[in-house]
């Protein structure tokens, strides 16, 4: 870290080079300014610097989720150089589902200066969006901040919504001061480059289904002759194939974290992220429980608590 002026906060270079842009911005008189940066790469430094340098003035943090809340409030408490009385005692934290139960006056008499909106694609969700745009309304002086890792919402869905779209009218279409994808952070070296293992998980037990067909055909036909040794080969590499308690045994180690991508629904269908966070633990329960609690599951980014949450607004 050589940014004697962010070392107080921490900013590591990549950082602080786009924080010196979007300071920049708001010094040149915009007053909405947007990053999108990579998950992973420290975007809520970029924030807590900015709520540093403007101690003096009404800040509104808008994030997610209460987990959100509190890995920030950590990052602070953690720092020896800040104290979140003296430095950010101004600094107000929202989630976006506290916008919900409040009418236009009650959004109106919120004190705030500068709003912060972390993984600001959520604002596309209609209910969200609208209390949202309802406080920049009531707010007209009121400086935003907003920075997420991809900038659109539900993508491939009926929902999908691009709120940084150079092309339309939304709150950050033109607004984006600094970008850094994935690929430059693990060039950098900001990001490790990612391990990917794979098994044939899918095809356990669908095997059987398969041979109970081919059984069906004639056994003195070309076609079964064909179906069947495929089938046989299959039946092979699922054999040969490391299972997934085999591939987090190997991979997975004690005080290690790990980002869980969940699939859309749970094996019962069910759109609910407890129930499919519960059933991904219990994947690998015998080794889970070789090394105790060390085990991070991360579900930040996954997609799914997201779109369910959203769509129920």
């Amino acid at each position: 870290m050589t940014n004697n002026e962010f070392q107080k906060v921490g900013l590591y270079e990549h950082n602080a080079n786009s924080y010196r842009i979007v300071r920049k911005a708001y010094e040149s008189g915009k007053d909405i300014v947007g990053i999108v940066h990579a998950t992973g790469t420290g975007k809520s430094y970029n924030a807590l610097q900015l709520a540093y340098d403007n101690k003096d003035k009404k800040i509104v943090y808008v994030v997610p989720s209460n987990g959100i809340i509190e890995h920030i409030k950590k990052i602070i408490e953690d720092n020896p150089n800040l104290d979140m009385r003296r430095d950010f005692s101004n600094l107000e934290f929202r989630t976006y589902q506290s916008f919900i139960s409040l009418d236009e006056e009650e959004i109106a008499s919120i004190d705030c200066d500068l709003l912060i909106l972390d993984e600001f694609h959520h604002i596309g969700a209609p209910i969200w969006g609208a209390r949202v745009n309802t406080m920049i309304e009531t707010h007209p002086n009121m400086k935003i901040f907003g920075m997420t890792a991809y900038t659109v919402r539900d993508r491939g869905t009926s929902y999908e919504r691009d709120m940084a779209n150079p092309d339309t009218d939304e709150l950050f279409s033109r607004k984006i001061e600094s970008r850094y994808d994935l690929c430059d952070a693990m060039i950098d070296g900001v990001l490790p480059k990612p391990i990917y293992k794979s098994a044939y998980t899918n095809l356990i037990g669908l095997e059987s289904k398969l041979e109970e067909r081919v059984q069906k055909l004639n056994a003195s036909t070309r076609e079964y002759q064909e179906y069947m040794a495929i089938l046989l080969d299959v039946k092979k590499r699922i054999h040969e194939a490391p299972s997934i308690p085999n591939i987090l045994r190997k991979n997975i180690k004690p005080n290690g974290k790990y980002i869980y991508f969940c699939p859309p629904c749970s094996e019962e269908g069910t759109n609910d992220i407890e129930t499919i966070k519960k059933q991904a633990i219990a994947l690998g329960d015998n080794f889970v429980k070789q090394i105790g609690n060390n085990l991070t599951l991360i579900d930040k980014i996954i997609k799914l608590a997201v779109s369910y949450s959203e769509k129920n607004c």
